[in-house]
């Protein structure tokens, strides 16, 4: 930041020189000499890191790209050598290169090293990390692989399982449902045939509930509602009858869960016209 406000301050000093804008107040030569002399004063002490730091920046640039050059061009060609990573460091004077495949031997690794002069490393020192055969490598990798294929057909095994065991439940309370319906719809059409005569049929089922011992909640049992506008009446028997068939029509196991309520409609009198 200070480098670069000492390099803006003196591009503006030299524009205005430049420009020959008219001074608002004329100093005095002493004074001008004193104002120039801090001013060359700051402008050398801000050039001199400025131009050591330019030069570090250069030659780190200049570093890199020839490591990056002798890794392309030395070690990538070798065969069954795979370059994991680099790691030039140039403060250090040294280039360590991560690597996997066949070892190198002794002898090719001082081969390596005296190449190094080629590129522009001949101060630098050398570091390879090799790590083991490549064929090990690629059969840990194909393990780990095997291990998460594993892991993830276990997974969506067990998901599904649990799927299906809560499809099956879920099938099991519909079929629990539908047979504790009546067949109400069959029911009608049954009775309605017995009962052409009737004016009005309705079928209809609920619950009701049972009176237990004391302290016990009421039992709840299937309700089958059968009612019949007639005009005539029905006899016990008859009506007894009816119930009986119906229960075992409609499944049930007490006689009690069918009611039938019978109303008699009477015909509406005539009345006599007057002569």
């Amino acid at each position: 930041f200070a480098i670069n406000s000492v390099f803006i301050a003196i591009a503006t000093l030299m524009m205005v020189r430049l420009m020959r804008l008219p001074s608002l107040k004329v100093l005095e030569d002493r004074s001008i000499l004193k104002r120039r002399t801090v001013i060359g004063l700051v402008v050398l002490l801000t050039m001199v890191p400025s131009v050591f730091l330019a030069i570090n920046l250069v030659q780190r640039e200049w570093f890199d790209a020839n490591a990056a050059q002798f890794v392309q061009q030395v070690l990538r060609i070798k065969p069954n050598v795979l370059v994991v990573s680099q790691e030039p460091d140039f403060s250090a004077g040294r280039l360590q290169v991560n690597l996997v495949g066949d070892r190198l031997s002794a002898a090719e690794v001082s081969a390596v090293e005296q190449r190094l002069p080629e590129f522009g490393l001949a101060n630098v020192k050398l570091y390879l990390v090799q790590s083991g055969q490549a064929t090990l490598d690629m059969n840990v990798v194909k393990k780990d692989l095997l291990n998460e294929l594993l892991q993830s057909n276990h997974t969506d095994l067990a998901e599904r399982d649990a799927r299906i065991a809560s499809l099956q439940a879920e099938l099991q309370a519909v079929q629990k449902t539908t047979r504790s319906q009546l067949p109400l719809q069959a029911i009608y059409r049954e009775v309605r045939a017995q009962f052409p005569q009737a004016l009005q049929v309705n079928v209809s089922s609920g619950f009701r509930s049972l009176a237990g011992r004391p302290g016990e909640p009421a039992a709840e049992r299937p309700l089958l509602l059968v009612q019949l506008h007639l005009r005539d009446a029905l006899g016990t028997a008859e009506k007894e009858r009816l119930r009986l068939g119906l229960r075992t029509r409609a499944g049930l196991t007490d006689v009690e869960d069918v009611q039938i309520e019978v109303s008699v409609v009477k015909p509406a009198l005539k009345k006599k016209k007057r002569r």
